[in-house]
């Protein structure tokens, strides 16, 4: 498709383009606006309207509330919307104009310009790719997660928040530890990191998968057949998760009952998937770790007719979940598994894949295996070893910088705002939180001696918040950009290593431990909390006091608690 231009045709159309709106003599009127990019990037902007107007007016509007160019071809005096920022999406994947219709987003039966805005209208611009059209009704193209409610705007659909993998949330975390609520799932050493939409908190354990409350984390409903380490993806109101069988597993968020199931590690073990799918292009997108030996495979599944668009041998993928953007998967690889001593080979390092046809764009080398997931900023891919090397790698293939440590990572980098926040330590060793500028210099550290950081932070507004993998797992929270010094600890109760990284949605923190239970922590007064397990909290300076503890290290009871 060719794109036309249309800077100045924007500005005319500001102040003339009014489209067939029909005056009703009132005003103004608030409107929304939502721009989903598809890749877990959600932008809403509140506007208020003049009479006459239409929502085509207040796309224009939120466009330059919210610092997005708009690139629109025009028919006659219709606009066509060709694309919002930088996206540089290609045909058959297009932006869609959508209304919202009490409880779920519609297509639109008229173009922008044909909409008036009334008060309350709320409208949509979401950037997908169809299943094949049937010209049916319902309109058969998939919908956004995202609501219009106040705690629905910026759902959790996938690990680390987006296709980028940067680990940042949409808004700020809890500056306070008070325990909301947990839910014992009856699981143990919980890996997987929960997703959020809906009112409702989806997450896998090893003994089946829960979907929970928000508000009160009582449970909605439970899927026993459907378990494993891997983080769920949610996408049109379906769940697609990686299961210890080997499988990929698509489930209905609303029930769970499982839609369609693939069989892509047919000789799982234990682990099985444990890397979390990544959905872009019409395609799920997923690695695999092949526990006998060898090589894994990373694959490209269609959406809607579940075929396998391509696969390609890889050395084994475990735990790193891809990074995707342009046009190109970026995901870690952990070597070779043996396991007769439980070890890995090489090839390890980061794989750039073609995301159309799986051709291999490049391939960096590493000193040890990569199990964290990349994050991209700043035309850069960064990412961890158990090396100990922390990388940035040019989305070209160059390596721009390599920092090394004398502790290991499997944790994935967050970064924003020109802050790239870094986990350290790998099962039995000691632990820090490092933050460093996007050129690689050092910004802060905060050693926590003994307590390893094997789960990956995740940064919400000015905050950092991290979690150590050892018998007294407790939650930190630090200020951005230096780490210098620490807001609060929390450690849960009763006591367990965390291996499940922390995640922020609408103001509060969750987090898994290897107890089996799911934790709420948010700014609430201390009367109001849930009471459930007694918690020890550390303010200020203690920090580092407070993360020594005495390592439990049962191999027969803790073998993933090493990491992979």
């Amino acid at each position: 498709m060719r794109w036309i231009a249309t800077a100045i045709l924007v500005a005319i159309v500001v102040t003339t383009a009014f489209g067939s709106s029909v005056a009703s003599g009132k005003g103004p009127f608030a409107v929304s606006v939502m721009v989903d990019f598809g890749t877990g990037r959600i932008l809403w902007a509140d506007l208020s309207m003049p009479d006459g107007a239409s929502m085509w007016n207040a796309t224009v509007n939120a466009a330059a509330r919210l610092g997005l160019d708009l690139n629109v071809s025009w028919y006659g005096a219709k606009p066509f919307l060709n694309d919002i920022g930088d996206s540089r999406p290609s045909w058959p994947d297009y932006w869609h104009f959508l209304l919202w219709n009490v409880s779920r987003w519609d297509f639109a039966d008229r173009g922008p310009a044909d909409v008036p805005v009334t008060d309350g209208v709320v409208s949509g611009w979401f950037l997908s790719r169809d299943a094949p059209w049937n010209f049916t009704d319902p309109w058969p193209g998939p919908r956004p997660e995202a609501t219009p409610d106040a705690s629905g705007r910026h759902p959790v659909e996938m690990f680390r928040y987006d296709l980028d993998g940067s680990g940042v949330a949409a808004g700020a975390g809890p500056i306070s530890a008070q325990v909301a609520w947990t839910y014992d799932t009856g699981a143990y050493e919980i890996t997987a990191t929960p997703a959020f939409a809906h009112g409702t908190v989806y997450l896998s354990t090893w003994t089946g998968f829960v979907a929970l409350d928000e508000g009160t984390g009582a449970l909605r409903w439970r899927n026993p057949a459907v378990a494993g380490a891997s983080s769920p993806t949610l996408f049109d109101g379906r769940i697609y998760v990686g299961g210890k069988d080997g499988g990929l597993h698509v489930l209905s968020e609303s029930d769970g009952a499982e839609i369609w199931n693939r069989s892509l590690q047919p000789d799982a073990q234990f682990s099985g998937i444990t890397a979390s799918p990544r959905i872009a292009y019409g395609r799920v997108y997923v690695g695999t770790f092949n526990e006998t030996g060898g090589d894994g495979s990373f694959v490209a599944i269609d959406l809607y007719t579940h075929d396998i668009v391509w696969s390609r041998p890889v050395s084994s993928v475990h735990l790193s979940s891809a990074a995707i953007a342009d046009h190109v998967v970026y995901v870690g690889l952990m070597g070779r598994f043996h396991p007769s001593d439980l070890t890995y080979a090489p090839p390890y390092g980061l794989l750039a894949l073609d995301a159309d046809s799986g051709a291999e764009r490049w391939f960096v080398a590493t000193n040890g295996s990569v199990a964290s997931s990349p994050a991209i900023a700043n035309d850069s891919v960064f990412f961890t070893t158990k090396a100990g090397e922390a990388f940035s790698v040019g989305t070209d293939g160059i390596v721009r910088w390599r920092q090394h440590e004398l502790v290991g990572s499997i944790a994935s980098s967050a970064v924003s705002n020109g802050t790239v926040a870094i986990g350290w330590g790998v099962f039995g060793t000691d632990g820090a939180v490092q933050t460093f500028t996007l050129d690689g210099d050092v910004r802060g550290t905060a050693s926590l001696i003994g307590t390893p950081v094997s789960a990956s932070p995740t940064i919400a507004g000015d905050r950092v918040y991290a979690a150590t993998n050892d018998a007294n797992g407790t939650v930190y929270a630090w200020r951005l950009p230096d780490v210098g010094s620490g807001e609060w600890a929390l450690q849960l109760a009763p006591p367990d290593y965390l291996l499940s990284s922390p995640v922020v949605h609408d103001g509060a923190l969750y987090i898994a431990s290897d107890n089996g239970r799911l934790y709420r922590l948010a700014d609430v007064p201390a009367s109001t909390a849930s009471g459930i397990g007694v918690v020890a909290l550390i303010i200020g300076g203690g920090l580092a006091a407070a993360g020594v503890a005495v390592l439990i290290a049962v191999w027969s009871l803790r073998r993933s608690r090493r990491g992979p």
